[in-house]
């Protein structure tokens, strides 16, 4: 059977076989763009969790995206590391410096085609064995297809925050987002406050199911209760003498992440002068606000890029 249509076609007149079709080819796109999602969500989530043993590697931040070309061209702590360490490093520096990227258009794309080329081999085989139905493989190729645009989407959310979007194909991409037909904004804007949550990069459709198993996940014990972003730069921060309290959600005091996250509070201060934490009140006054912190000097100072 190739398609729902055409098994039901002697049963329908030629206008009820015309609707069934267009209403199945929109399933399998809609289907098709919720696997690339999904799939998007699945990379990102590995590389974010990732774990850089190259401890000087994984504690190096830079300020900037020319920064970061220099350093990756230049220093030998980056150019010995493992290609493992290389490639969760400069995702997760991702975090600190958002955009622009520091990668080219086709290494970005190229680092999704590389692990993507295997799927691609294996799923059209079973197909052409008759193992995987037509229907699934039409919905399981193009999904991976489009997974491969997640990196540009996901730049795009980034450049509009920037108003980078300019000229036709821009109001075109800014069309695309206002439909939630690829990422949004505000769609992405709590992963860059959190760090643990909205993974998705595609177009945000799988980040309810992604986040529901996330969460599942944690409270088993099987993820971490705070993500490696928080745990670095809280590592950063000791390293150098200081103590960084990160909130998510409500300062309650716990290490697990609140499903309620109502705001964020980052804040250092000098290990040998540690105040209180701050009340419900102060940390959750702006969800996008970053407390001042007591001490003069502070090599590594957190910020929320979006």
């Amino acid at each position: 059977m190739r398609n729902l249509a055409d098994c039901l076609a002697p049963f329908v007149s030629p206008l009820g076989y015309q609707v069934l079709f267009v209403l199945e080819l929109v399933f399998e796109l809609c289907a098709a763009a919720f696997v690339a999602d999904l799939i998007s969500g699945s990379v990102h989530f590995y590389l974010d969790y990732g774990r850089i043993d190259d401890k000087e590697l994984r504690l190096h931040v830079e300020p900037s995206t020319e920064a970061v070309i220099k350093f990756k061209e230049n220093s030998e702590v980056y150019q010995h590391a493992t290609l493992s360490d290389r490639f969760l490093w400069n995702t997760q520096h991702h975090h600190e410096v958002p955009y622009p990227p520091s990668d080219s258009n086709w290494e970005q794309f190229m680092q999704g085609f590389r692990p993507t080329f295997p799927f691609y081999a294996v799923s059209i085989g079973l197909w052409a064995c008759g193992v995987m139905p037509d229907w699934i493989a039409r919905i399981w190729i193009f999904g991976v297809t489009l997974g491969l645009l997640a990196p540009f989407t996901h730049m795009a959310a980034h450049a509009r925050t920037r108003n980078l979007l300019k000229g036709r194909w821009g109001r075109v991409v800014c069309w695309l987002q206002d439909h939630h037909l690829i990422i949004h904004p505000e769609t992405h804007r709590n992963h860059h406050i959190y760090f643990d949550c909205d993974f998705c990069l595609f177009n945000g459709w799988a980040n309810p199911l992604f986040n529901m198993i996330h969460r599942m996940c944690v409270a088993a014990g099987i993820f971490p209760s705070q993500p490696p972003t928080v745990t670095t730069r809280k590592e950063i921060a000791e390293a150098a003498g200081h103590i960084l309290e990160v909130t998510l959600g409500p300062s309650d005091g716990t290490d697990a992440p609140p499903l309620d996250k109502s705001a964020v509070a980052l804040d250092i201060r000098p290990a040998s002068k540690r105040s209180p934490s701050p009340t419900n009140s102060e940390s959750s006054s702006s969800s996008h606000s970053v407390p001042a912190a007591a001490g003069k000097h502070r090599p590594f100072e957190p910020t929320i890029l979006l």
